[in-house]
């Protein structure tokens, strides 16, 4: 296998074959014979002192729909101390195609695992899963066929995180909607939530273009797939669920205990390797769109942390490091420029102007819960901060909906929005996400301007379709963007159909949701 790669180089690393780069750490490996053997995916698994999760992530892949004889799975451990390797070689008895592989040094950071993983690999596609997480059971089927049936070099799908209490979906944008055979440039949000989750790779795409992890402790796994996507062409994502993340209250991983200062530098290496890249313009404005706003101001500064620290210089260094870094490649554009949220923008300017005392109050009233005050002006809504007497005392608000009524007509839900306090610019669909199984979604429902004001018009029929249960509503913006329907009194509208009871209602949060309950 090895002779395969023999001649190619590693990226970024000048003065080394690939061949040297995977012989500076010994390893040993268990059922190294089923590496001669072609299968539809490979699944690698970086591990290191998993012995928690572990058998539960090898035991998702091997329950795989698309059967497990169609899959080779490349367990890298990282040198554990706990039982892991124990695990590892466990499992390799039990399965051939169960590849175990074993580091005589640590690391430090994932990316070495994933590329030996990416270097024997010998399969049409790659999957990335961490050794905490777990796959749905047709995760691997359903971007397979997806590739196979559209001949992309890259998919996507639904990625669930699992909390103790609850689930939520994960990037939804990247899983809204299934698409064929798009640019990944066309999905606004691309970019953001780069990790290994639900994505599956062309493994010929990475060896063309000499994609591997980069070696840094943070943020690597945001650079290898900002370098799949700029050469990926086009890509296909799908609305089934595929992986998911576990970040339960008894798992404490590396993520969880990351200072986010120490993240800032690693960004700031991604900030660098992007602009080196001399991407079309448009393209990489996407990207550094996602490095400075949501990395270096929102990750930042809308954070309670940043409330909370006692050296918030520290923070103001790194922001100013990433507009000198950018400043210096002399583009045609202006971070400002770029920046899409009104809030970023307020941080942003604030920084500029030194107003840094301004700063620090935007971000206690973006995280308080003190309720809001809206106005609407020329057809623009705004909300009031606690920032008086400033340019930013009233920000613009991209996603907000408040209700006057919901009432019954025939067939139909009529959901009356308050012309004043609801932006109605992209609003296109009403999302019942049930609580039960929060990775199941139904739309419905058009949003409809007439002289009766605007509305959402809902029609019954199709609700009575829903299972049993309770849904939290979500007004949909352009596609995946929501935003939870604030209703203004406690009045219930409900009916009887089919030996169900249905009924919208105000929940304690003042938020309008539709509960469906068997009728006694």
């Amino acid at each position: 296998m090895r002779n395969l790669l023999e001649k190619l180089r590693l990226k970024n690393k000048d003065e080394s074959t690939e061949e040297e780069y995977f012989s500076k750490i010994d390893y040993n490996v268990v059922n190294e014979d089923a590496l001669n053997t072609k299968t539809a995916v490979t699944v690698i698994v970086p591990v290191y002192n998993a012995e928690k999760y572990l058998s539960q992530t090898i035991d998702s892949v091997v329950v795989q729909h698309i059967g497990f004889q169609n899959v080779t799975l490349i367990l890298v451990d990282d040198a554990s101390t706990d039982r892991s390797k124990q695990i590892m070689r466990e499992y390799a008895q039990l399965y051939p195609n169960i590849v175990a592989i074993f580091l005589e040094e640590n690391t430090g950071t994932p990316a070495f695992p994933r590329n030996l993983g990416i270097y024997l690999a010998n399969s049409s596609y790659v999957l990335f899963l961490d050794a905490d997480d777990w796959l749905s059971r047709q995760g691997l089927k359903t971007l397979y066929d997806l590739m196979e049936k559209t001949g992309v070099n890259y998919a996507a799908g639904k990625t669930m995180k699992v909390e103790s209490k609850r689930q939520k979906i994960v990037a939804p944008y990247t899983s809204c909607a299934d698409r064929e055979g798009v640019s990944p440039f066309s999905i606004r949000h691309m970019f953001y939530h780069l990790g290994p989750p639900s994505r599956m790779v062309k493994l010929d795409l990475l060896r063309q273009h000499k994609i591997f992890f980069p070696e840094m402790k943070f943020a690597e796994d945001k650079q290898f797939f900002i370098d799949v996507l700029s050469v990926a062409g086009k890509i296909s994502t799908t609305t089934k669920t595929i992986y998911y993340v576990n970040r339960r209250e008894d798992n404490v991983s590396l993520t969880t205990k990351t200072n986010v200062l120490e993240k800032m530098d690693t960004n700031l290496t991604v900030l660098r390797h992007v602009l080196d890249k001399n991407l079309p313009v448009e393209q990489e404005k996407m990207i550094v769109n996602r490095l400075i706003e949501f990395d270096c101001i929102a990750r930042l500064f809308d954070r309670k942390h940043f409330i909370k620290s006692k050296n918030k210089s520290a923070y103001y260094s790194k922001l100013k490091k990433a507009i000198k870094i950018f400043k210096g490649y002399r583009r045609s554009y202006e971070l400002e420029d770029i920046l899409i949220k009104p809030l970023a923008q307020a941080y942003f300017r604030l920084f500029m102007q030194k107003e840094y005392d301004q700063l620090v109050e935007l971000a206690k009233w973006s995280k308080s819960n003190e309720e809001a005050t809206f106005m609407m002006k020329d057809g623009t809504l705004y909300c009031k901060t606690s920032l008086e007497n400033t340019a930013f005392s009233w920000l613009k608000v991209l996603l907000h909906v408040e209700t006057k009524d919901v009432s019954m007509h025939g067939g139909n839900i009529h959901i009356s929005l308050d012309p004043e306090k609801s932006v109605a610019k992209g609003l296109e669909t009403i999302q019942f996400a049930s609580r039960a199984a929060p990775d199941t979604v139904y739309l419905d429902g058009e949003c409809v301007s007439d002289n009766k004001g605007l509305q959402m018009i809902l029609k019954k029929e199709k609700i009575e379709l829903l299972p049993e249960g309770g849904y939290v509503m979500y007004a949909i913006y352009n596609g995946y963007e929501k935003t939870m329907l604030k209703k203004v009194d406690e009045k219930k509208v409900e009916w009887i159909a089919n030996g169900k009871k249905y009924q919208f209602y105000q929940t304690i949060n003042g938020n309008l949701s539709l509960k469906i309950i068997a009728e006694k």
